[in-house]
């Protein structure tokens, strides 16, 4: 199954095309994801005199808003296995990565880059998420919390962002709203800024979720969000367990509380050194504590030495892995059951439906016209649409037979029906040619009795004659 769905794809220019392109986006983008995981983001952003703007999420973004959701979720997947067999304690960094995801596919979906002011504020969405999003998500994985927060620092995180998000979205702008209309017919979110998708909207006939596609991916959330919250009870329950028991030992190394004031004193004293030692190499620089606390859990993770936990902290790390590796699985498993079993199902039920509404003069076409729907492996969907296939085939044989039936005994009847008007018409004629012959003859009778004249005579024998052929 597999080999011929990739044959079927290197056989096709297109298909071949978006392919290597797909590649070329999710190797350039994993690898510059994945050295700013590894190094802290050392060679990841451009920095101009205080300010560092990143640059590196661009393909990822790009990726999402090309070819939607499947593919981001391999990426981020993939991710997080790289950092489980790396630097497993800050795996749970990419979870951000997910919400990204989203939220560029969400708006490519419903066509915000229609309109100008919900382009700015997909600008504004994306740069909260990276760049303040990415802070929240360190810092509720810390024991400290948000503790490292500033105005001036979050608004700094945020216009960190600005400039590759501003970048991503005009690229997908242009590509969504400029490109040729057979380009973004071939992609899976610019297809809905094409020609042919306002004119079924223009008419009503948009695209319509299936139901069975529906009841599966709430089936298949509804599974997954139980399973993610009776891990998170289990683990938080046994957390707690052996945070109790570990503080009765002398080498603690799980604990449920921490010491607020000493980790406040901490954040203070690290402010004040890291703004000394930025003074000390430039006297107008800017000491950005959320930048600087960013750095410092990248720089632990480097030098294996990463910041005290407690079994709160520990959990909320572990919490946002779980969804790292359940979220993408379920996009990957929602995929493939809508490749592979919902969709030929609903394209069986689309030509059933459709070959019932048409009128039985007009079905032969409409199966000639039905674009090829058999599903590419062979299960009992296969065998369904073949069964399928031949039931409808057979009702068009035998329907054809029964009308050439009925035309053969529609000729047989109209033509009794014209010999039986010819005969009566001939019988009609007869009666009513008949009489005045008759009349005719008997004169022509008395004629040639009664007259001598010869000329006479050979006239009424003529008429004569002529009577009896009639």
């Amino acid at each position: 199954m597999i080999k011929r769905k990739l044959l079927t794809i290197l056989g096709d220019s297109r298909k071949r095309r978006h392919l290597i392109i797909a590649i070329i986006i999710f190797v350039v983008a994993q690898v510059l994801m994945g050295n700013f995981y590894r190094f802290g983001g050392e060679h990841s952003y451009f920095t101009i005199g205080s300010a560092k703007f990143a640059f590196f999420n661009i393909p990822f973004m790009v990726l999402t808003g090309l070819y939607g959701m499947m593919p981001s979720a391999f990426l981020v997947l993939s991710l997080f296995i790289f950092g489980v067999f790396t630097t497993i304690q800050k795996a749970y960094l990419f979870f951000p990565y997910l919400v990204v995801a989203l939220a560029v596919f969400l708006p490519a979906r419903f066509r915000w880059y229609r309109k100008p002011f919900l382009v700015v504020l997909e600008i504004a969405i994306l740069s909260f998420i990276l760049g303040n999003g990415y802070f929240f998500a360190i810092t509720f994985a810390n024991p400290m919390g948000v503790y490292y927060i500033s105005a001036f620092g979050q608004v700094c995180l945020f216009l960190s962002e600005v400039p590759e998000c501003f970048i991503t979205v005009m690229l997908l702008w242009i590509f969504y709203t400029k490109t040729e209309e057979d380009v973004r017919a071939d992609f899976y979110c610019s297809r809905y800024y094409t020609a042919d998708y306002e004119a079924r909207l223009a008419v009503g006939k948009e695209e319509k979720e299936s139901v069975l596609k529906l009841n599966v991916l709430m089936f298949s959330i509804c599974m997954i969000t139980i399973i993610v919250i009776t891990s998170i009870m289990i683990t938080m329950r046994l957390f707690d367990l052996y945070a109790v028991s570990a503080s009765s030992g002398e080498n603690s190394i799980l604990t449920s509380e921490i010491d607020a004031t000493r980790w406040k004193q901490q954040a203070f004293q690290d402010i004040l050194e890291g703004t000394r030692e930025a003074k000390a190499k430039d006297e107008n620089a800017v000491t950005i504590p959320e930048f600087r606390f960013i750095n410092q859990v990248h720089a632990s993770y480097v030098t294996g030495m990463p910041l005290a936990i407690t079994s709160r902290s520990m959990l909320r790390q572990l919490s946002m892995m779980l969804i790292l590796v359940i979220v993408p699985l379920l996009i990957i498993n929602n995929w493939i059951l809508q490749e592979y079993i919902v969709v030929p199902v609903t394209n069986l039920e689309s030509f059933m439906v459709g070959y019932v509404a048409t009128p039985e003069t007009e079905r032969r076409e409409y199966i000639c016209k039905a674009p090829d729907i058999t599903p590419p492996y062979h299960n009992e969907l296969y065998q369904l649409h073949n069964a399928l296939a031949t039931l409808v085939n057979d009702v068009e044989n035998y329907v054809s037979t029964i009308q050439h039936q009925r035309t053969v005994e529609d000729n047989l009847r109209i033509q009794r029906l014209a010999a039986e008007a010819k005969s009566s018409f001939l019988i009609n004629m007869s009666n009513q040619i008949r009489t005045p012959i008759s009349s005719i003859m008997g004169m022509n009778t008395m004629i040639m009795n009664t007259t001598h004249e010869v000329e006479t005579k050979a006239f009424s024998q003529d008429i004569r004659n002529s009577a009896k052929t009639l």
